[in-house]
Formats: structure tokens, C-alpha cells, sequence
């Protein structure tokens, strides 16, 4: 558990940090500008009636489809075309693997929010 002091305009290198939203906020405010790299991984949205995609399905719809098709062949008596719905489930996910490596190490994403207090 993070505790702060009650110091609402204490200034200096930051020390922690929250993720509020889709930003980051930081304690204390900076007093000058700093340099930093954060890691940070959102979950997947889950699919339901109100919410029809999320940023996988956009991106990759071959993963959905083919780990669809893969867990459907059993119930349908069709285990043949298991092992090719399978190495196209791999191939997909493989691309989003190394698209997601790709961004990691090109920097993006996040944006820091300073906030005085």
C-alpha cells in the first residue's frame, strides 16, 4: 500500500506512480522534466451483447476465427481439419506476438498526466 504524505504541493522526482484510466499519474509533481520507461500491458476487453468487439478482434480476426473453428471441430466430428484450423490459430497468434514485441520496442502508447496537488 502506497501512503502519501499530505503535502498536496510536494514537488521532486517522482517516486510513485498510479494508473488511473487510461493514464498515468505520478507523486510527487516533477520539478523538472524527467525520463522513464514503463511497461504496461491492458487486458483484453471480454466480447459480450454490449460490447461486439475490442481491439484483438479489430486487429486480429483470424485468431478469433481459427481458435473458434479449432475448439469447434470435435462437436462436429471433423478432426481432420483440427490440425489445420490448429497451425492456423498458432500462425495467428505468432503474428500478434511479434507485432506486440514490434511495439514494445518502438515506443507508444500511454500518455503521462502531471498533476499538482
Amino acid at each position: 500500500m502506497l501512503k502519501f504524505r499530505n503535502e498536496n504541493s510536494a514537488t521532486g522526482k517522482p517516486k510513485y506512480y498510479a494508473i488511473v484510466g487510461e493514464s498515468f499519474e505520478v507523486y510527487p509533481t516533477p520539478d523538472t522534466t524527467y525520463s522513464t520507461e514503463l511497461m504496461y500491458y491492458k487486458p483484453i476487453p471480454a466480447l459480450s451483447d454490449s460490447n461486439t468487439t475490442n481491439w484483438l478482434l479489430t486487429s486480429s480476426p483470424d485468431a478469433y476465427l481459427y481458435g473458434s473453428l479449432m475448439q469447434s471441430a470435435p462437436y462436429l466430428k471433423d478432426d481432420q481439419r483440427m490440425q489445420v484450423w490448429s497451425v492456423l490459430y498458432s500462425n495467428a497468434v505468432q503474428s500478434i506476438n511479434t507485432e506486440s514485441r514490434r511495439i514494445r520496442s518502438g515506443g507508444s502508447g500511454l500518455k503521462l498526466k502531471i498533476r499538482s496537488y
